[in-house]
């Protein structure tokens, strides 16, 4: 029972990971300032090849997946790479390597690569960066095989244009103080959650409808109302609670030790109260030091992240 337990547990990630994604990973998607920022992201390449062979291929979407965490990367590759292209799928099962070195160069990140099963077998996986952005990744297995070519798509105009307008940017809101939410939705472009040393980021989608907003409402006390302030979160992918709501008790001005990037961020922090289970916690705006803009709000161990750049004015 326990070797099953064990067996199970080893390979729960690439039961989660092999699930068919909803889109192609994007060239836009996340920047990646730190090798820790690759932690915890899945890519899904659109584009393909060997190489040394002259010209990429489609991949179908879900064929291959790079899964990168601090202790490894996971890859499905069931699309069979020639010299002369893509030639039809497999049932292969997925490289599963460690990392015991990772490496700032000058076009982004190398990895180096160690088959968890066999320590002689060993690779590299190179991370090409364009502006902070993944543009392709290069992937050899091992000394004897032939390295792959994976390249992330730039979105298309329909998308481009829906992530555009939707989405809440980086540059979007300032908020010198709480009261620049009062009103305002705002839609996040991505979650992250802890694990032990990293983040595990899912991207969301329009349809999952997310979105947070600062409320300030009448309330009665005693004989007279008096205004307070609520924290709304909207979340139509869970299904138990799609909607909560926090009253805000305190806002400040502080910094967050982020434990995991190793170094203090610039908060706004809200102590907030459940009225329906009567608890407090903490919630954190983050914005960047420079011009005071929404870059992310933290609810205890999750935050949602803003889409990267600044929202197109086309």
């Amino acid at each position: 029972m326990k070797n099953f337990v064990f067996l199970l547990a080893c390979c729960l990630p690439f039961w989660v990971m092999a699930q068919q994604p909803r889109e192609y990973s994007y060239n836009n998607d996340r920047s990646f300032e730190t090798v820790v920022d690759l932690y915890g992201f899945t890519f899904v390449p659109w584009k393909g090849k060997l190489s040394n062979a002259h010209f990429e291929d489609p991949i179908k979407m879900g064929l291959v997946q790079i899964k990168v965490t601090s202790s490894g990367v996971t890859i499905i590759e069931r699309a069979t790479f020639t010299t002369s292209g893509i030639k039809g799928e497999n049932s292969s099962p997925p490289y599963s390597m460690s990392i015991p070195r990772a490496d700032k160069t000058g076009y982004g990140y190398e990895l180096t690569l160690m088959d968890i099963n066999n320590p002689n077998i060993q690779g590299y996986m190179k991370v090409y960066l364009d502006k902070g952005f993944v543009s392709k990744i290069l992937f050899k297995p091992e000394q004897a095989a032939t390295e792959r070519t994976f390249y992330l798509a730039a979105p298309m105009d329909y998308i481009e244009a829906r992530d555009s307008k939707f989405f809440t940017h980086q540059q979007d809101v300032e908020i010198k103080t709480v009261d620049a939410l009062y009103g305002q939705l705002v839609y996040p472009f991505g979650e992250l959650k802890d694990e032990i040393d990293y983040r595990e980021f899912t991207r969301i989608y329009p349809d999952d409808r997310v979105s947070l907003k600062v409320e300030e409402r009448m309330v009665l006390k005693g004989k007279k109302e008096k205004p307070q302030q609520y924290l709304l979160i909207n979340d139509a992918r869970s299904k138990e609670m799609p909607k909560r709501e926090y009253l805000i008790k305190k806002a400040k001005d502080a910094k967050f030790r982020d434990q995991i990037l190793k170094e203090e961020r610039d908060v706004i922090e809200l102590t907030l109260f459940d009225e329906t289970n009567k608890s407090e916690l903490k919630c954190y705006l983050f914005r960047n030091n420079s011009n005071k803009k929404l870059e992310g709000i933290r609810i205890d161990e999750k935050e949602f992240s803003m889409r990267p750049g600044k929202r197109s004015t086309k």
